[in-house]
């Protein structure tokens, strides 16, 4: 949908992010709140096998990454998805990566757009250092905000989801980011207010007109928030899964190998190990 068969950022979609973000009525929204649990080999994870002592051989393999990387495998393991699992490849965590791309952009088109970082209990230190050591990566208008959770409802009857600890409840699925962008104040990391009132209302006194989500436990380049930003980006996307669905078989049939499925709004091609491992 991006990008064309050379690898480039389709040039159509490069102008039309770049033309939104130099009218300066796009938000960031970036999720870094969790642990990286969609990672069967998380931080969060690991930790917990470490201590059952019924580490995988792929955990194993992690782990040695770990300490080969940063050294000090216990304070990674306290660092979740800032260094999971892009970390072990590049020496920085997805997070910075991303904060980088969107900083390069919004220097290029001399952008000065409002930027929300959503913390949680995990990531709070990290985000907080890593903000400080880059001077919040030359972005003026960067709030710390931490995510709430709200609890998960069935569809069907607005009945809460339960387990056996009480209500289900997250801060994507559940809605507790929209509820947090709805009550809560825009402050900087030193927590200085940026606005005397929620964060939604900030977004409206600077005209905001879209607001870019973006999950940070996996690293996106420049090109790929251009197509975010771009005009139409989420019709070429919903073109884009209902190509992939299209292109393989349904999950409910065990003997086909290739498979399509959607979670929380991203369409994933998955492949078995086998019929048998269905």
């Amino acid at each position: 949908v991006l990008f064309g068969a050379d690898g480039l950022i389709r040039p159509e979609i490069s102008r039309a992010g770049l033309e939104a973000l130099k009218a300066q009525r796009t938000a960031f929204v970036l999720l870094s709140g969790g642990a990286g649990t969609r990672y069967a080999d998380s931080s969060a994870a690991l930790r917990e096998a470490r201590e059952r002592g019924d580490l995988t051989d792929e955990q194993r393999d992690a782990l040695n990454v770990f300490r080969a990387v940063y050294g000090d495998v216990d304070a990674c393991l306290t660092r979740s998805k800032l260094f999971a699992p892009m970390g072990c490849v590049t020496g920085r965590g997805p997070f910075e990566i991303n904060m980088e791309s969107i900083a390069e952009l919004m220097e290029k088109t001399h952008a000065d757009v409002p930027v929300v970082v959503f913390v949680g209990d995990s990531t709070r230190e990290d985000v907080a250092r890593l903000l400080a050591e880059h001077d919040s990566f030359g972005i003026r208008r960067l709030a710390v905000i931490d995510q709430d959770m709200a609890p998960f409802v069935r569809e069907e009857d607005g009945a809460l989801l339960e387990t056996a600890d009480g209500a289900a409840c997250g801060a994507n699925g559940g809605g507790g980011i929209v509820y947090s962008l709805g009550h809560a104040r825009p402050t900087d990391v030193h927590g200085h207010a940026l606005y005397d009132g929620t964060v939604l209302e900030w977004f409206d006194s600077l005209s905001v007109s879209r607001v870019i989500f973006s999950q940070t436990d996996d690293a996106k380049r420049p090109e790929v928030y251009l197509g975010l930003c771009a005009a139409g980006a989420e019709d070429a996307f919903e073109a884009g899964l209902k190509k992939l669905r299209a292109s393989v078989e349904s999950v409910q049939d065990p003997k086909k190998r290739h498979f399509f499925f959607e979670e929380n709004g991203t369409g994933y091609i998955a492949q078995r190990k086998s019929a048998a491992a269905a």
